[in-house]
């Protein structure tokens, strides 16, 4: 089974090659010669390459502060178990989704 993802994928790389062909049709159209096609070929390379940079410079970010928060809320768990009188343990709870969840499971000292 194709996951959604991976479809996802397929297709965006579609579009843009649809795109590209596009852009090619209109330059031989309008008389463009073959080198300036491909300065502009490069160009529209650059803007992809940078644009999918930005794109995976936020998202890492955004796993960094997700990781850091994680962090965080561990300590919370833990200093709020101490002042219960509590042992915490983390159990992961199997689902159809790859990240599986934790569940807190809580037991008397």
């Amino acid at each position: 089974m194709v996951r959604k993802s991976d479809a996802l994928a397929t297709e965006s790389v579609n579009c843009l090659n649809a795109a590209l062909s596009h852009l090619r049709n209109i330059w031989e159209e309008i008389g463009i010669p073959e080198d300036q096609r491909m300065q502009r070929t490069e160009v529209v390379k650059k803007h992809i390459k940078g644009l999918l940079e930005m794109m995976i410079a936020e998202e890492e970010n955004l796993r960094q502060r997700l990781k850091k928060s994680i962090i965080m809320c561990q300590k919370e768990l833990h200093a709020v178990c101490q002042d219960l009188g509590l042992t915490a343990c983390l159990v992961r709870v199997k689902t159809h989704h790859p990240s599986d969840l934790l569940r807190v499971c809580w037991r008397e000292e």
